[in-house]
C-alpha cells in the first residue's frame, strides 16, 4: 500500500494498493501518464549505512488501474491514447487477447503493427502495408494543401499518392500538380544512382542503399541531419513536425 500525500494539505490523500512487496522500500516518486493510463513510481531501499539512506539498489515500477475491460473500451472510441495502446499491447502478448476494433486510422495502424511484429504472417503485414501507405498518402495530401511548401517536397508526395492512394480525389489533385509540374529523378546521396526498387517506407538505388521515407512528404531523407520518432522510428526531413504522422509519438 502506498500513500498519496498532499503537500498543500500536508495530509494523506489517497491510498495505492499495487500488489507489489514494498516492506523494505521507500517512495521517492510518483508521476502519471497525460491520460492517466499509466503510473510510475520510483522506489529505493530504506537501508541505513554509516548513518546515511542507502539509496542503492532502486526501483521503477509501472502499473495501471484500469482492467483490460475497461482499457477495450477506452480504444473502442475515436480517440487515439497512445499509453492505452501500450497497456493493450502487454495484454496482447501476454495473454494473446483480441484486438478491439477501432476507428481511428492510427489505432487500426498501431494494432496492425503489434501483430505484424508478433506474428510476422503475410496477412498481418499486408495489413500493416496498406494502412500505413493510408496514413502516409493523408500526410503527403496535407503537403500538397500547403502554399509554402517547397516544390521537390510536393513532387514526392505526389508522386507517392498516385502509386499508393486508393481515393480518386487525393489522386486527382497530385495529378494536376504533376501535370504543371517538372522535376529531377531521384539520385542516391552516396553513389549517385537511380532508384532501383520503392516500398512505403523506403527507397532503394541501383546499388542498393537503402533510404528511409519521410514520414510528412514520403522523399527519402538523404540529409544526416533526419529526425526519427522515438516510438515508432519512423524517418523525417529536419524542420518538419514534431509529432510522428503514424503513431503521434514525438520526433527528434
Amino acid at each position: 500500500m502506498v500513500n498519496v500525500w498532499n503537500t498543500k494539505t500536508a495530509s494523506v490523500e489517497s491510498e495505492l494498493d499495487i500488489r507489489a512487496d514494498r516492506s523494505n522500500y521507500g517512495t521517492w516518486g510518483l508521476v502519471s501518464s497525460p491520460n492517466k493510463g499509466i503510473y510510475c513510481m520510483l522506489e529505493c531501499v530504506t537501508a541505513f549505512n554509516d548513518h546515511l539512506l542507502l539509496r542503492e539498489p532502486a526501483r521503477i515500477i509501472f502499473f495501471t488501474f484500469s482492467s483490460p475491460a475497461e482499457v477495450r473500451n477506452i480504444l473502442g472510441t475515436s480517440v487515439f491514447l497512445p499509453e492505452y495502446m501500450e497497456l493493450y499491447r502487454t495484454f496482447i502478448f501476454s495473454k494473446d487477447a483480441a484486438v478491439p476494433s477501432c476507428t481511428d486510422p492510427q489505432c487500426s495502424w498501431w494494432f496492425s503493427a503489434v501483430l505484424a511484429n508478433k506474428h510476422k504472417t503475410r496477412q498481418d503485414l499486408q495489413n500493416l502495408v496498406e494502412l500505413e501507405a493510408q496514413l502516409r498518402c493523408a500526410a503527403a495530401a496535407t503537403i500538397l494543401n500547403v502554399a509554402s511548401s517547397e516544390k521537390h517536397s510536393k513532387i514526392y508526395a505526389a508522386n507517392f499518392i498516385l502509386k499508393y492512394s486508393q481515393e480518386a480525389k487525393m489522386k486527382s489533385v497530385a495529378e494536376a500538380f504533376l501535370s504543371s509540374s517538372s522535376g529531377a529523378d531521384w539520385k542516391c546521396r552516396i553513389c549517385s544512382s537511380k532508384a532501383e526498387k520503392e516500398t512505403v517506407r523506403t527507397v532503394t538505388c541501383r546499388s542498393k542503399h537503402s533510404w528511409g521515407r519521410c514520414g510528412l512528404s514520403q522523399q527519402p531523407c538523404v540529409d544526416p541531419n533526419y529526425l526519427v520518432c522515438c516510438w515508432c522510428g519512423c524517418t523525417f526531413s529536419a524542420n518538419t513536425v514534431s509529432n510522428c504522422t503514424l503513431c503521434t509519438g514525438p520526433v527528434r
